[in-house]
């Protein structure tokens, strides 16, 4: 191990002596001329303005309990809560207890919406009547927002 390490020194000892002879041989050139100064680069112009999100025209609101219903689920996605509470009650949707839907899952939406939107009244009203592990979870997440259904 050792003799191949000395053999690999002296190796890259004769290759760099003969590298350093070589470019002592050689003339020295003059330092190649500075390039040619180049303008600032300028900024780049700017697109076209497009219209600011506020001027694009709104969707128009649902009509359908279905659209309705799409409505309410791409709020949630979306994190809206105040259009949530307002699809939900478009849809009129009930706590179990009131005489509502009966759907579980979209009481539970609501719910959560008016927790996290500080509407408890509302909030408990959608929780009233949810199955035992529904509660359960929308009792942990409205906690979180200070709410106690």
């Amino acid at each position: 191990m050792q003799r191949t390490a000395r053999c690999l020194l002296g190796v890259l000892f004769l290759i760099s002596a003969f590298a350093c002879k070589n470019d002592g041989d050689k003339p020295r050139s003059e330092p190649a001329a500075e390039p040619p100064s180049q303008p600032a680069p300028t900024a780049a112009p700017q697109p076209a303005p497009t219209q600011p999100v506020e001027a694009q025209p709104a969707a128009p609101e649902p009509t359908t309990p279905e659209e309705i219903d799409a409505a309410r689920k791409n709020a949630m996605l979306a994190g809206k809560d105040a259009d949530v509470i307002k699809y939900c009650e478009m849809a009129g949707i009930k706590g179990l207890g009131e005489g509502g839907k009966g759907d579980g899952q979209a009481q539970l939406g609501c719910a959560l919406a008016a927790c996290r939107s500080n509407q408890a009244d509302k909030a408990k009203a959608w929780a009233k009547g949810l199955p035992k592990a529904l509660k359960d979870q929308a009792n942990k997440i409205c906690l979180a927002s200070k709410v106690v259904l």
